[in-house]
């Protein structure tokens, strides 16, 4: 038996067959090799050693989670159609563009 889900944001029931909206989020850091930290302190190598003992020492400072949430994140959602009107519309006003579906063009079939 199918069970109706709800939607993540207002708990709204969505019966069987209306209409939902999965949402997947993948947040990913970026890394272009340059790390300020290390290379604004003196050029001896035991200036860097230091540095990076003490990058070393706060990352320890933290919970494996904190630390992966700083780096990786996935986030799954089921939306209403309300509510997907509203995310969609607070993403563009985020980005400054219109993110509201556009319809699909009909392929032109040859014939």
């Amino acid at each position: 038996m199918l069970i109706p889900k709800r939607c993540d944001v207002c708990d709204k029931e969505l019966l069987l067959g209306s209409a939902r909206y999965d949402v997947d989020i993948r947040v990913a850091s970026s890394f272009d090799g340059y790390l300020p930290e290390l290379d604004e302190v003196d050029a001896t190598e035991e200036s860097r050693e230091d540095k990076l003992a003490k990058l070393l020492e706060n990352l320890d400072a933290i919970s494996p989670e904190e630390a992966e949430a700083g780096v990786y994140q996935e986030i799954q959602m089921t939306l209403c159609p309300e509510c997907r009107r509203k995310f969609l519309a607070a993403l563009g006003d985020m980005t400054g563009k219109e993110l509201q579906s556009q319809p699909k063009k009909q392929p032109i079939l040859l014939q």
